[in-house]
Formats: structure tokens, C-alpha cells, sequence
């Protein structure tokens, strides 16, 4: 079998998706697609082997109401980090992306992700579907 080739700057990388959800899996799926080797784990990590510059998303509701003061990943972990995904849109800084940041890894809110602006989008035409029935 041949090997693919990814033109991607993923390819190669470890992503390791935290929350088995369908924004879990979603990601799970499009990192892969794009050549990432892709770890899924529901909220505990068992046999953890990092290595440098690995993605981490976080698609679990730990860290927002009412668990605002949590994360599954401790500090020591995400050192291991180049950039770390919460999904969760509010608060906009989370506990894991506060101690992310303050190891080193850039960081990216679930504010800032497309997707939520999308959710919004649909359930505004799924609402005017319903209505037009």
C-alpha cells in the first residue's frame, strides 16, 4: 500500500482529542483526514507518552459552569504542548488554556472557532424550517 502524502502542517503531528462527543470525534476525524496521528480519550489519559509540540482539544464541558476552576490535564503535561483548543466558549479563558499559556503553548478559545458561529447559524434556519412547516 502506498504511503499518503499530506500536505498539511498537521501531518505527522500527535492531536490528542479529550471528550468523545460528536465535536470530539468531528475533530478526531478532520485532524486525521489531514495526516495527524490522532489520540481519542473520554477524560482520562491512561499511558500517557508525550512528545514535543503535540495539539491538544479539549471537547468536554470540564471547565465551564458549574466546573469553571477545573481541567483534566495537569500542568505538568501541557508543557509538552504547541498549542492547546478549548472548545468550551465561555469563559473565554479557561483554567486549561490559562496554564497552557503559562507553559508555553499558544492557545485557542472556543470563541473563536467558526463552528460555534455556525451552531448559531443552523439552529437559526433549522427554527425557520420548523416554523415554515
Amino acid at each position: 500500500m502506498a504511503q499518503m502524502m499530506y500536505d498539511s502542517p498537521l501531518a505527522g503531528k500527535l492531536f490528542d482529542v479529550i471528550g468523545v462527543s460528536g465535536a470530539g470525534k468531528a475533530l478526531a476525524y478532520g485532524e486525521k483526514e489531514k495526516g495527524a496521528r490522532v489520540v481519542v480519550a473520554n477524560r482520562i489519559f491512561e499511558n500517557f507518552h508525550p512528545e514535543d509540540g503535540m495539539i491538544l482539544a479539549n471537547t468536554t464541558s470540564v471547565g465551564t459552569k458549574p466546573r469553571i476552576d477545573e481541567t483534566l490535564i495537569p500542568k505538568k503535561a501541557l508543557k509538552h504542548y504547541s498549542l492547546v483548543f478549548d472548545a468550551i466558549y465561555t469563559p473565554k479563558l479557561t483554567v486549561l488554556l490559562r496554564k497552557a499559556q503559562e507553559s508555553g503553548a499558544s492557545v485557542v478559545s472556543g470563541q473563536k472557532c467558526s463552528f460555534i458561529k455556525h451552531l448559531y447559524s443552523s439552529k437559526d434556519l433549522v427554527v425557520s424550517l420548523h416554523q415554515s412547516n
